[in-house]
């Protein structure tokens, strides 16, 4: 088949798949779409509506848990109980007090969730537009979604969308984790590896470049040890995907690695509901 037919073919095939895709279920939740906003450089932020006011929050994959700065707490009227624990992917522990049940409303997506109380803005620059706290995966549990950066945009899908966004992915190997007594959700995507597989955490609040661990070094044929904060090239063997450049620098961390906003930012990524798969695409070619 001349190479001209097999495009014809192949998109042909794609429309009809999609074509055949089960349409959303009547009272099922359309797609809604998030706009995201750039913040300091390669990080983003998604307006929240949070106790009747508006706010920009960080978008975080690794986040872990939906979190209010102080302020935000008290202006809720937040008044904060028990405690939360969870671990930075430094190892470095975290104890945050608790706050009820709120309702979040992203972009005319509503999520009612439980939050934590952290102080995001002691991490940030001084001076740096003020942020409300973070919103991370399990702000929208229980729903599938998808992740472009390349076009600002988060969106929370049904299933009937998810089938037709992924018909042209490639399908990876993913996993979950919680944390938090089970409040916080972290999200790995698998690399191919020598003994076995790494799992690097989902990390779209990581404006430096990927971080791997030592020990994950000899699994990708890396003889060397660069310096502190040396940045090396490397290349990813994405499961079921397949080789990714990107820019690392080495740090012990509890995970294996960490990918990164860049990483993110030249894919398009979508997964299911339970967390339990995963599509990837090249960023404007989805």
């Amino acid at each position: 088949m001349p190479i001209a037919d097999r495009r014809h073919f192949a998109i042909a095939f794609a429309l009809t798949l999609a074509a055949c895709a089960t349409p959303p279920s009547p009272g099922e939740p359309g797609p809604h779409r998030v706009p995201l906003e750039p913040y300091l450089g390669t990080l983003r932020t998604v307006e929240v509506e949070v106790g009747g006011a508006r706010h920009a929050f960080l978008f975080d994959t690794a986040g872990g848990a939906t979190l209010l700065t102080p302020r935000l707490a008290a202006e809720v009227g937040c008044k904060p109980f028990g405690r939360v624990t969870g671990f930075r992917h430094s190892g470095e522990r975290l104890d945050l007090p608790r706050c009820g049940a709120a309702t979040f409303d992203l972009g005319g997506y509503e999520a009612r969730v439980e939050s934590a109380v952290f102080d995001l803005m002691a991490l940030l620059p001084e001076g740096v537009p003020e942020l409300g706290g973070i919103i991370a995966i399990q702000t929208f549990e229980g729903r599938p979604w998808t992740l472009d950066l390349s076009r600002n945009e988060l969106i929370i899908e049904n299933e009937a969308s998810l089938a037709l966004r992924t018909v042209a992915m490639k399908e990876i190997g993913v996993r979950s984790s919680r944390q938090g007594g089970g409040g916080s959700i972290d999200l790995f995507m698998r690399v191919d590896a020598t003994p076995g597989a790494l799992w690097l955490e989902v990390d779209s609040g990581n404006a430096g470049p990927v971080i791997l661990s030592p020990h994950a070094l000899p699994a990708l044929g890396i003889d060397a040890t660069p310096k502190p904060d040396e940045t090396i090239d490397v290349v990813l063997p994405i499961a079921g995907y397949g080789p990714v450049n990107v820019k690392a620098v080495v740090k012990d961390t509890i995970y294996d690695g960490l990918l990164n906003a860049a990483f993110l930012d030249q894919h398009v990524l979508a997964v299911s509901a339970d967390l339990q798969r995963a599509w990837l695409a090249p960023a404007g070619k989805r």
